[in-house]
């Protein structure tokens, strides 16, 4: 196998390990909507949740970003681009499990005060 092809496979195996990341975390992502309605409070008292899921989108984007760079080595200068898409990816996540997190509570304590 001559370099290329090798680091063509490389490159793929890391692009497929992002998208089981990612695919993932849209999955768990479906299950906390359908648990929200079912007015389950499980994503409002899991304060982590917003953390982990942040750090899961993180890794996912570095693996796409890596894949990127190994399968063509030019684009190493573009890594302040590719870190700046690793952490807007993170912030995005972050930002929108906190979201979910406080209408989940919002949506709780307006189920326990009106029975």
């Amino acid at each position: 196998m001559d370099e290329v092809t090798i680091r063509l496979v490389i490159a793929v195996l890391l692009w497929l390990a992002a998208a089981v990341l990612v695919v993932g975390k849209l999955v768990i992502s479906l299950g906390h909507a359908f648990y929200a309605l079912q007015n389950d409070t499980a994503l409002a008292s899991d304060n982590r949740a917003p953390l982990r899921y942040a750090v899961t989108a993180m890794l996912a984007a570095s693996l796409a970003v890596a894949g990127f760079l190994v399968w063509v080595p030019e684009l190493v200068r573009l890594l302040p681009f590719g870190l700046g898409v690793i952490l807007l990816f993170g912030l995005s996540s972050y930002v929108n499990w906190k979201i979910r997190q406080h209408y989940s509570r919002k949506r709780s304590a307006h189920i326990a005060n009106n029975p």
